[in-house]
């Protein structure tokens, strides 16, 4: 069941701490479609470790950062989020659209982090050992291209601009700033996808028809 915010805040969210912040902790499904003005909306799974879900949406606006730890989802269907997007040891992070004012920040775990639309104005941060999936097409890095999984296996901070064309149209450009061990998953998109499908189906068709042909002996 989908609750409103204005239901959320009275009776599912635990009140403020002093810095701010709020958390939403009930196992929940929640669309987030106006303006929220907290320090840090934290994003927690309920009783019995049941997976809360945010649904941030076209007209929605969370005023801070957005924490999502634990089982816990977050889909960023739309709207702004004005500081950070910070994902925590567990859970999984969505972003289809929208916009995030400052940086995304994956920090050691589990995370499940999938990109295929929206804008950061920050950094895309991968702490040691994370992943981020970036779904889309025609991916550069530092103008150069690139495919399939990069790994920084160095010691020190490595990344560069991951350029591209999402699946909607939109440009792909992200400064990525990655760990010791973190790791980029770079997808085709759908249509991709599917025209590789049909060439490789095609391909195995033809060599089929191919080698099994009998020879035709030659004429004498």
């Amino acid at each position: 069941m989908t609750k409103t915010m204005l239901v959320l805040v009275c009776c599912f969210v635990l009140p403020r701490t002093a810095t701010g912040d709020m958390w939403l902790m009930d196992g929940e499904v929640h669309d987030i479609d106006s303006v929220l003005p907290f320090g840090t909306l934290i994003v927690w799974d309920g009783p019995g470790d049941v997976p809360t879900t945010l649904n941030l949406l076209q007209d929605g606006y969370i005023d801070g950062n957005l924490l999502v730890d634990t089982h816990s989802i977050a889909n960023i269907f739309g709207g702004t989020v004005s500081r950070s997007l910070l994902g925590g040891r567990r859970g999984s992070i969505n972003m289809v659209a929208g916009l995030i004012r400052e940086d995304i920040d994956i920090r050691p775990g589990a995370v499940r982090f999938t990109m295929s639309g929206g804008t950061v104005e920050g950094l895309v941060r991968l702490r040691e050992f994370a992943t981020a999936t970036i779904i889309g097409r025609g991916f550069l890095l530092d103008g150069q291209p690139v495919s399939d999984v990069f790994i920084n296996e160095f010691s020190y901070i490595g990344g560069g601009r991951l350029t591209g064309v999402y699946f909607d149209g939109s440009p792909i450009d992200l400064t990525l700033w990655m760990e010791q061990w973190s790791r980029v998953v770079l997808i085709p998109e759908p249509a991709t996808i599917l025209l590789l499908g049909i060439g490789m189906l095609f391909a195995r068709q033809k060599k089929r028809r191919m080698t099994t042909t009998p020879a035709l002996p030659p004429k004498t």
